[in-house]
């Protein structure tokens, strides 16, 4: 059964409206994302929320109020969550009021720890990272955690974010020294965090907008080939540049920097000196983006809140994102299924005869390629492999690199011809380590054996066996009837395989 769910996140910079189509209940795909910035950071005296900001901010909900109710969501399925603005806001319970009085939406005012909690959710359940630090850089605070083998072991929040940090820089009348006072006003704060001297090189992994327009920018000035941001990996240096480039530029002319999002540009210095701060204390050389935060945190405690420790597993977590995408993708489910236990079982074998050709991660990765190599024929099924290769390179694929997702979106371009047929592939391949353009035509080989081995998709096949005699490789294959026809069209592949492999292919059928 299929419901749609609302979460609107009322941030200090940004409010934010998200909406999930939940299958089966605990399969999902976002339908609507919308956001409109409108500062609740920047308040007026002794701290208040100004009245034409709560104005604002009404209005705003009153609109994504209307783009639930548009996508099928139920008044009650609408889940509206507020962070630090509202939080510190000393005139909290007036906006409260306020809001109930002109929506009739109940927010719920997140603690620091909850907005960390939930920030650990969606990090643990779309990245691969048994242990790191997580940052979240909101526009009126900031939260961190620790997690160890994905638990949380320390966690902490400072009221210093994007918005007011960079208040702070404007209001400091030296320009040349603004930067450097306000980083050492920020090095003390973090310094009250002992545990944070154990962290020696942990991998840094980076939430909110701030940290997306970081990734854009670098994506530009590198003229990196996909668009993704989740798992997108920046170096100390490359974020460096950025700092010390967005110093020397005024705001206005910050706008037209490529990759930078005109509405942040006189806050996205603040948010830097917290990044910049942070790397330096824990002495780090890389970020990790993540796309998911608050929101998807949110949505996964609901999916997953019964899973043990066990789900989290890069395979599982892979596993899972592919379950999803074929729940809601309209092509042949138990013909994947069928190819990928059979490219499985071909692999398992073959690495017996060449063992020094693949490595376990290279399992994964065909596993990917296999269940999701058809996933085109829902565009057309001429060229289908192609379509797929785009559509896998456009996938948050939970726990794989992006140099995973590219080698897989490789082998099934490949699989369909030993020459790939999309040109737009080319500058993809660039990003990949000459060791793994290794593995493209082996493990798009194997897919495409097993494709045909299913090409009735009747999943005959019960087993594989493979063995070497003298210079030959002699591929068994056990099943069900007669698959006279499919071994025919396999040993179509016997001089690809020699050339590859180097061996001559026996193929024997055995039922």
């Amino acid at each position: 059964m299929k419901k749609r769910i609302g979460i609107i996140d009322i941030g200090s910079n940004t409010v934010r409206v998200v909406v999930y189509e939940i299958d089966k209940g605990i399969f999902f795909r976002l339908i609507e994302d919308e956001s409109i910035v409108v500062r609740l950071a920047e308040y007026e005296e002794k701290d208040r929320i100004p009245s034409y900001k709560v104005s604002l901010l009404i209005e705003v909900l009153n609109f994504f109020i209307g783009l639930c109710k548009m996508n099928g969501v139920a008044k009650q399925d609408i889940l509206a969550v507020a962070t630090a603005a509202i939080r510190d806001a000393t005139n909290k319970m007036e906006v409260l009021e306020n809001i109930k009085k002109y929506t009739e939406l109940e927010v719920r005012v997140l603690t620091e720890f909850e907005e960390a909690h939930y920030n650990l959710w969606a990090t643990k359940c779309s990245l691969n990272y048994q242990d790191g630090l997580l940052v979240d850089i909101g526009g009126g605070s900031t939260e961190f955690v620790y997690f160890k083998d994905k638990n949380l072991k320390y966690w902490g929040s400072i009221k210093l974010g994007a918005v007011n940090c960079s208040k702070k820089i404007s209001q400091i009348s030296e320009p040349s020294l603004s930067l450097r006072e306000v980083e050492a006003e920020v090095m003390s704060v973090f310094e009250k965090y002992k545990w944070m001297e154990e962290l020696n090189n942990v991998n840094l992994i980076g939430i909110g907008g701030s940290i997306r327009n970081l990734g854009r920018i670098i994506q530009h000035k590198k003229d990196y080939p996909i668009t993704t941001l989740h798992n997108f990996a920046i170096s100390y240096q490359e974020f460096i540049e950025v700092y010390n480039m967005l110093q020397s530029v005024e705001v206005e002319k910050r706008k037209s920097i490529p990759g930078l999002s005109e509405k942040r540009a006189d806050i996205i210095l603040g948010a830097f000196v917290i990044l910049k701060v942070l790397f330096d204390r824990i002495k780090t050389q890389k970020l990790y983006v993540s796309s998911y935060g608050l929101r998807e945190g949110i949505l996964f405690e609901n999916l997953f809140k019964d899973a043990n420790s066990a789900a989290f597993s890069s395979e599982i977590l892979l596993e899972y994102s592919i379950n999803n995408y074929l729940n809601f993708f309209s092509f042949s489910k138990k013909h994947s299924k069928n190819v990928c236990r059979y490219a499985l079982m071909l692999f398992d074998q073959l690495l017996l005869v060449f063992p020094h050709y693949f490595d376990k991660e290279d399992r994964i990765i065909l596993k990917a390629a296999a269940l999701l190599h058809d996933i085109g024929t829902y565009l057309s099924f001429y060229q289908h492999a192609q379509h797929s290769a785009y559509v896998i390179l456009n996938l948050p694929l939970f726990g794989l690199s992006h140099q995973d997702i590219i080698l897989t979106a490789e082998i099934v371009s490949f699989h369909e011809n030993s020459k790939s047929k999309a040109p737009f592939l080319a500058r993809y391949i660039k990003v990949l380590s000459p060791d793994r353009v290794k593995k493209i035509k082996p493990l798009a080989l194997i897919l495409k054996l097993a494709e045909i081995l299913d090409k009735r998709e009747n999943g005959l096949v019960t087993s594989i066996r493979c063995s070497q005699e003298c210079e030959k490789v002699v591929l068994r294959i056990y099943s069900k009837s007669n698959l006279e026809v499919e071994i025919s069209l396999a040993e179509r592949l016997k001089p690809q395989f020699e050339k590859i492999f180097g061996k001559q292919l026996i193929i024997k059928n055995n039922m």
